[in-house]
């Protein structure tokens, strides 16, 4: 028997051993990646994220443990051998587990890499965390160099741990609305620099009013046409087509956001549950994999978008009428495919949005010509 307060020559071997079997099982995990490793028992769950949650639940206070035992003394050898068993004999790979059962083709590519990277993070910071163990040493203090480690590390295994948990109660609805949200928000950034970029060029705040005020993006993008789309100068009238393309992006980009906050409502927030296997089908529901792979091209195309409105900012910065052109057609003949991509809910019939979007569409792409 182990005698708490003593490291005899016993315990080292037998703890030294245990910590590199465990960082090798570690080890192993990333280098594998994480996704392609499955549990090696049965674990007799089948939900995904209640798996996750109650396992990142004992992990967490695993995290909490070992790090009371390396900071606090007494130096107890068979406590640091339990608290690593467990986590290499079943909460690691339960985990690992739960990662595995959230399939892109059932939760989303987006939801599957986050909580795979979640799983990811606990264990290079369990990594960090087990070599600090004071083999040769007396117990850490916290104000060292090794002690800050410590707590550094624990509190990255419970950042992710709780993100972990967070996704289990937001959903994947939940969490893809967020994602939605944040693409709102660059967007809504990117016009607010616009519309400042447009102050500094002394554009007619009064006619800009009024267009705010009542606008035709029909009128606005006659326009505009082919032949405009000339290398950069800044002659007076290039800097009206500038002015004119600028009206029209503007215009349109409010009218993106108002198509992602309405995709929030009318898609994201009616979304099946998913995955699938948890639900009986019915007869005129769609395909819940075809729902997903729908909600993958959306997201994606969204991201994309929101990359392009930031690039499209700078070129109204450089003058760049040949740039604003391209950037303008890419990014809001992409914003008109989400639009159709969604066009019907998920049962495959018209609604509220449907109407929107049909109005709409011709007037998102109206402008995107170069």
């Amino acid at each position: 028997m182990l005698v708490a307060n003593s490291k005899t020559e016993n315990d080292f071997p037998e703890l030294e051993e245990c910590i590199n079997n465990t960082l090798k099982f570690l080890h192993d995990v990333q280098n594998q990646e994480i996704s392609n490793l499955g549990a090696p028992f049965e674990l007799g769950k089948e939900n995904a994220l209640d798996l996750a949650y109650e396992t990142v639940d004992l992990i967490r206070a695993h995290a909490t443990k070992l790090s009371l035992l390396v900071l606090n003394p007494p130096f107890i050898s068979s406590a640091f051998l339990k608290t690593l068993c467990e986590l290499t004999e079943s909460l690691i790979p339960s985990l690992v587990h739960a990662v595995n059962l959230c399939r892109p083709t059932e939760y989303t590519l987006l939801f599957s890499r986050e909580i795979k990277y979640r799983a990811t993070q606990i264990i290079i910071a369990f990594t960090s965390l087990i070599k600090t163990i004071p083999l040769e040493k007396q117990i850490l203090s916290e104000k060292s160099l090794e002690g800050k480690i410590v707590l550094a590390k624990t509190g990255i295994i419970w950042e992710s741990c709780d993100a972990i948990k967070r996704l289990k109660r937001i959903g994947i609805d939940g969490y893809l609305i967020g994602i939605t949200q944040n693409y709102i928000d660059l967007i809504k950034d990117a016009s607010e620099e616009l519309q400042e970029w447009a102050k500094e060029e002394g554009f007619d705040e009064r006619q800009i009013a009024t267009e705010e005020k009542n606008f035709e993006l029909d009128t606005l993008s006659a326009k505009l046409d082919e032949s405009e789309a000339i290398p950069k100068c800044t002659s007076s009238d290039d800097v009206d087509k500038i002015q004119q393309r600028f009206q029209v992006a503007r215009n349109k980009l409010r009218l993106l956001v108002l198509m992602f906050q309405a995709t929030i409502k009318r898609r994201l927030k009616t979304l099946p549950s998913l995955p699938q296997n948890q639900l009986e089908k019915s007869k005129n529901e769609l395909d819940r994999i075809a729902i997903v792979k729908v909600l993958d091209h959306v997201l994606d195309m969204m991201k994309v978008i929101s990359n392009l409105i930031d690039d499209l900012a700078g070129s109204f910065y450089d003058f760049d009428i040949q740039k604003i052109d391209e950037e303008m057609k890419e990014c809001f003949s992409m914003g008109s495919r989400v639009a159709e991509l969604l066009a019907d809910n998920w049962e495959g019939k018209p609604d509220g949005f449907s109407a929107w979007a049909s109005y709409n569409l011709s007037i998102i792409i109206s402008c995107a010509i170069c």
